[in-house]
């Protein structure tokens, strides 16, 4: 009886670090993938987050240039309107009245 319990216990350990060197092994993949996926995102825009709370205005900057940014995916339960309660200027993202959203953001070159 004994026999089989340290075997089942083993087979078990085993599986365990199998199960986990896959999931490494996963992980350093996905790392590579996303390095490679970020080089190809870059020319379809930086993905910024920016929120309002309690209808203040809020600026989320960037590190270069913006030539445009879109509102990318709205969270908020009040509308983001363009020009009204978010926009854009040459290094920043900004919001008010409660919107909260992703916004595209496309950067110059410079």
């Amino acid at each position: 009886m004994i026999s089989d319990t340290s075997q089942a216990i083993h087979l078990f350990v085993s599986y365990k670090f199998v199960s986990l060197v896959i999931v490494v092994m996963a992980i350093s993949t996905v790392g590579h993938i996303s390095h490679s996926a970020s080089k190809r995102l870059a020319s379809n825009g930086q993905v910024v987050f920016c929120e309002s709370h309690e209808s203040q205005y809020l600026e989320c900057y960037i590190d270069r240039m913006i030539k445009r940014a879109d509102l990318d995916f709205e969270i908020s339960d009040e509308k983001c309107k363009e020009d009204v309660s978010w926009g854009y200027s040459a290094k920043y993202v900004w919001v008010k009245q409660d919107c909260r959203a992703t916004f595209r953001v496309f950067a110059s070159n410079n």
